[in-house]
């Protein structure tokens, strides 16, 4: 899992990460310990915990 984040961080990608059965869509910012920062184009600033992550995807 943390190789699609630091890829979406590295290429400026787009995934899609799965938190309690919820979606959450963005692109990588940060990795910062045990927390990844996102933005979108809805919110400037997301920060998910990586143990809470049940699954991501990248198109």
């Amino acid at each position: 899992m943390r190789e699609l984040l630091e890829a979406s961080q590295n290429d400026k990608k787009g995934l899609m990460l799965y938190v309690k059965g919820q979606s959450i869509a963005g692109i990588v910012v940060k990795i910062a310990g045990d927390v990844v920062e996102l933005r979108s184009r809805e919110y400037s600033r997301i920060a998910v915990r990586i143990d809470s992550i049940d699954a991501a995807a990248m198109a």
